[in-house]
This record gives structure tokens, sequence and C-alpha cells, in this order.
């Protein structure tokens, strides 16, 4: 497919190619059978005259090359539509995957209250859990019964705000095998009870 430029250049070549030859053109075969063409032809020789085409409308011309350029226009603007709209699903979709996880990560987090895991906070203040594999050295902060209700309550007001109803069964499911994968010890689910 030619493009709008493209073709906009043929036509004026054209016009310009059509006013040079505005003279008549003559057809005629020689002695030896040779076919010859020009303006002139030679004194004698049988020929016969081709007509040059008709004079060249300038203001159709440029009438069509300004619908060219219009068309070129119009093009570019609905590319560059479409590769707008292509990057805002792209985004929309990274968006909506970053929610995913995020509710993921809250639903993982209050079924690991549900299931009773000490929780503690590190030395930075971030809130861990006593699994089997915690290998955290540091001094720990066990959260007493009203830190704990609050972590829970807050965690509960959290994923209804962004992720839907935190007892939802599918969620929960999900969020449970996520949470259970790397706290298994020995084969199954087993928390570490520390002293405080």
């Amino acid at each position: 497919m030619l493009s709008p430029k493209l073709i906009a250049a043929i036509i004026t070549i054209g016009m310009v190619l059509s006013a040079a030859s505005s003279a008549d053109m003559y057809k005629w075969v020689d002695g030896e059978g040779h076919v010859h063409y020009g303006d002139k032809p030679p004194r004698g020789a049988e020929n016969e005259a081709l007509h040059s085409p008709p004079p060249v409308d300038r203001d159709e011309a440029a009438r069509r090359r300004e619908r060219l350029e219009k068309m070129e226009k119009e093009m570019d603007v609905r590319m560059e539509d479409r590769r707008a709209k292509a990057a805002a699903k792209e985004v929309e979709k990274l968006e909506q995957a970053s929610v995913r996880e995020r509710c993921l990560a809250l639903r993982r987090e209050l079924e690991t209250f549900n299931f009773g895991i000490p929780v503690y906070r590190n030395e930075q203040g971030r809130l861990r859990h006593s699994w089997c594999n915690d290998h955290y050295q540091g001094k720990r902060f066990y959260l007493d019964n009203d830190e704990w209700s609050r972590e829970i309550a807050q965690l509960r007001e959290d994923i209804g705000t962004h992720c839907g109803d935190p007892d939802d069964p599918k969620a929960r499911r999900l969020a449970r095998a996520q949470f259970a994968k790397p706290a298994r010890c020995g084969g199954e689910l087993s928390p570490v009870i520390r002293s405080k």
C-alpha cells in the first residue's frame, strides 16, 4: 500500500512531466522496421501524431494534495490514539496486578493471625511471625492481646476497603495456601511457640 506522501509525490511528478511534454509527439517506423518516438519525425517518414494528455488542472491537483495531507494527519492521529489506548490498558493491567498482589498479601497476613501463630515486632518495628523457619536473631517484642486485636481489626478494614469481603471463602483458601507454603516444617504446618 502506497503512503499518502508517496501518492502526492507521484501526482506532483506527473504534473511536471505532463507540463513539460505539452508538445505533440510522433511515432514512426524506420526502413528496418524499428519503432521510434520523437517530437519531430524525419521527412518523408510515415508517422502517427500522439497527442499529449490534456493540461493538468493545477487547482484540482492542489485540492488532491490537501486531501492526501489531511488523510495522512488523520491517520497519524488515529495511530497515536491507538498507541495511547494500548499504553493505558497496559498501565491498568499492571495496577490491577499490583492491587491483586497487595490484597493477597493482606489476606495472607490475616490468615496467619487467624491461625494463631505468635507475632512479634523486630527491632525495626516490623511485624514478624514465629514460624519454625524464622531465623531472626534480634530482639523480639511480642504482641499482647490488645495489639493482636488491633492488628486483626486493621487488616480486616484494609481488606474490606481495597479487596472486598475479608471473609470470602475462596479468597481465604487461596491466602491460606499461600501463607502455608513457606511455613511447612517437617511436612506440616507447625508454628513455634516462643516464650516472651
